[in-house]
């Protein structure tokens, strides 16, 4: 005997998105945070683009985007963020997420979220070598920091 069969595979489309920062601190405004995406195809039908990325911070991105993403497939995205003076002293916390289609249906990600931190910039340590290094309380290391001070030349 002969039969048929037909199997019916529910269709769940899905799409994931991983970011990173580099660097994680920043100690000033102008300093440039890069942001890396990785974006996955994460259900088990292809997705179709255009796929768009949403950040509010990003400055600048460029993306090699698939026009069809297999299940598991994935593509890479690159993101710059130049730090402004409102951010120094706080934490910066970006999120982004990322939508692509299931024929005419819009899929979007959860969001991918990543926090650059403020670290106040280190003062250099003083040489050993130089007068403030031997006595930071001297006459000559106040000399050294204000070699225009008149009562220092000579």
């Amino acid at each position: 005997n002969t039969d048929s069969f037909e199997i019916l595979l529910e269709g769940l489309p899905g799409i994931s998105l991983t970011k990173e920062a580099s660097p994680t601190f920043f100690t000033r405004a102008g300093e440039l945070i890069t942001f890396s995406f990785t974006v996955t195809n994460s259900g088990n039908v292809p997705l179709n683009g255009s796929f768009s990325l949403q950040d509010p911070m990003l400055d600048e991105w460029s993306c090699a985007a698939a026009e069809l993403l297999f299940p598991s497939q994935s593509f890479s995205c690159k993101g710059y963020y130049r730090v402004r003076s409102g951010d120094v002293g706080i934490t910066v916390q970006n999120c982004a997420t990322v939508t692509g289609f299931f024929d005419t249906i819009s899929v979007t990600s959860a969001p991918a979220c990543t926090q650059s931190y403020y670290e106040p910039p280190r003062e250099k340590p003083e040489d050993p070598q130089t007068a403030c290094g031997i006595d930071p309380d001297s006459w000559a290391c106040y000399c050294e920091k204000n070699p225009d001070d008149l009562d220092c030349a000579g």
